[in-house]
């Protein structure tokens, strides 16, 4: 048995072998190529009209009005330290939870690029090579057309607690919201 490369809460699966693939929504900040698993994936949704939460975090960039519902929305390429290329005012808005029980957030991204099956075999674990670099927030690494593609870890990427001094930690802002 080995834990599966893929899933960041659950206990060791058999060997990859024996693993079925996985589905993925794609999704690019900036230059760099995402992806993160269609089942914590709730919509995807063009840019919508976002209210200021004051005191927030800066990656905190607001809360939209999904059918009744206020839900923070997270900068993902300002929380993963991903530089931007370019225009950042367009983008799409990715509607996430961590777990079934876990209230929504939304993650605003540059670009949804595509639904994929990627297989457990060609995933490999995050790099451990760079210090100061949180590792936690990727599930592994894998290659799409020839592009390192970075498998996000959807609890440690939604459920960060840091935050800088005099801001409002995460888990406020979604009080706030509810």
């Amino acid at each position: 048995m080995q834990r599966d490369p893929l899933d960041d809460t659950g206990p060791a699966l058999p060997d990859c072998e024996e693993q079925a693939a996985r589905t993925y929504v794609t999704l690019a900040l900036g230059d760099q190529l995402c992806a993160i698993d269609v089942s914590n994936v709730r919509e995807i949704l063009d840019l919508l009209p976002m209210s200021e939460l004051p005191g927030a975090s800066r990656e905190v960039v607001g809360l939209v009005d999904l059918r009744g519902q206020a839900i923070p929305v997270v900068d993902l390429a300002m929380r993963l330290g991903v530089r931007r290329a370019g225009d950042a005012t367009g983008g799409r808005i990715l509607i996430v939870e961590a777990s079934p029980d876990a209230p929504p957030l939304g993650l605003r991204v540059d670009r949804v690029e595509s639904v994929i099956e990627i297989e457990p075999t060609a995933v490999e674990p995050p790099p451990d090579a760079l210090r100061g670099w949180d590792r936690g927030t990727m599930a592994g690494v894998t290659r799409l057309d020839g592009r390192l593609t970075f498998l996000l870890a959807p609890t440690a990427v939604l459920d960060r607690r840091e935050q800088a001094p005099g801001t409002v930690p995460m888990a406020a802002a979604r009080r706030a919201a509810s």
